[in-house]
Order: structure tokens, then sequence, then C-alpha cells
């Protein structure tokens, strides 16, 4: 997604944000959203250990628009390539060391839109994806997703936005 292509009411990532998710490879320049979804963990262990060329495992992102009395739902299956656990620490007060690290990690993952990596498309769309988990028992909270149609070149300094959902732009259906 260029940046004419962010909606108006784009935002900031806060600083932490924005530092966390490019530490772990999340393109500059490119919007980010939130999203939620019915993710389950073993569906990311499937999608990474079980996937074969002849029959992909795909981790089943999906955006529901209501439009009117109907929803549109769209599609983002992403083949994974890559699972990075993202261990969070914790401490009694703010400014103070920490203690140790919480009982279920976040994950990172790394991959592809499933319909670019094997279809003829001119580009190939990656997709970066930081999974909340929720600390004490495991269950996927929310995440940041980013879909990456062409690297930006933008400055690595500059700050991540997020942007408003629909996504904007064409996809390649799923």
């Amino acid at each position: 997604m260029t940046e004419s292509e962010q909606a108006d009411s784009a935002r900031l990532a806060t600083e932490e944000t924005d530092r966390q998710l490019k530490d772990l490879g999340f393109d500059p320049g490119i919007p980010v959203f939130e999203m939620t979804g019915d993710i389950e963990r073993e569906q990311i262990q499937q999608a990474l250990f079980a996937s074969t060329y002849r029959s992909p495992v795909t981790v089943p992102f999906t955006y529901t628009e209501p439009t009117g009395e109907s929803c549109d739902t769209w599609a983002m299956p992403m083949l994974v390539e890559l699972v990075q656990a993202v261990y969070k620490s914790f401490g009694v007060c703010i400014g103070d060391a920490p203690l140790g690290n919480h009982e279920h990690p976040d994950l990172y993952l790394r991959g592809w839109l499933s319909k670019s990596a094997f279809d003829p498309y001119p580009e190939t769309i990656r997709m970066h994806a930081l999974l909340r988990i929720e600390p004490d028992e495991g269950g996927i909270e929310h995440g940041i997703l980013q879909i990456v149609r062409h690297p930006s070149g933008a400055d690595p300094q500059s700050r991540l936005t997020f942007g408003d959902w629909p996504f904007r732009g064409p996809v390649p259906a799923a």
C-alpha cells in the first residue's frame, strides 16, 4: 500500500510498537492494521509444520466488512515461512527491572498471501503479523497485520502508521 492509498485518519504507531515491529521485520512506509480473528495456535503450528507444495496449509486471516445488511468477508490466507516467539517481560513497578516473562510468548509470522505465492501474479505479496497472546491463558487476543505489495523504500526512521480498514487496493482473490 502506498502513502496515497492510506486513509486520511491513519494514526502513528507508538514509539515502542514502531521499534518492535521494525525489529521483527515489518516494512517501514507500509501501513499496518489492527486485527482480531478466530486464529488458533494449532492452526499456526499446522501451517508451519504440515504444509507441503501439493497441500499448502495456511493461517486463515480474514476481515469482515459490514456493508448495509450483509457482510463482505475477505480471505487473506497466509502461507507461513517463519514463526518467531516474542517473549514479553513483566515487572511490578514501571521502570523497575523485569522480574520474568509471561507464560506464553507473542508470535511473529512472516509469509505470503497464498494465492500470490503459487499463482502467476506479477509480484508475490508479503505478509507480516504480530499476534498478541493472552499472557496467562495462551489464546490469541488480537494482532497487527501488514500486507506488502511493493517494499516502499521509505526512510527506516519514519514511524509506522496504522491504516483503517477496509484494506484499499487490489488483493488477489483467495
